[in-house]
């Protein structure tokens, strides 16, 4: 069916993730608590008010994070 902004199915067991300003292809660090995840920005939003980023189920697993996590970006 869909395909992300880069082109490419989505893929929940992908460490992969949505940004709505970050170049689509570049990997940015996600850090929740002690974890510290990489992953690559394959789409674009979240569109919610208020997040920033949107992270493929397999990064929220490795994170440890379930549902909303108040995370940290760097690029």
């Amino acid at each position: 069916g869909t395909k992300t902004s880069s082109g490419i199915p989505p893929d929940d067991k992908s460490m992969t993730a949505a940004h709505k300003s970050i170049k689509l292809g570049y990997k940015v660090r996600v850090t929740y608590k002690d974890q510290t995840i990489f992953v690559r920005i394959t789409d674009r939003g979240p569109y919610v008010k208020g997040r920033c980023i949107d992270l493929s189920v397999a990064a929220g697993r490795a994170l440890g994070c379930k549902g909303l996590c108040q995370v940290v970006v760097e690029d």
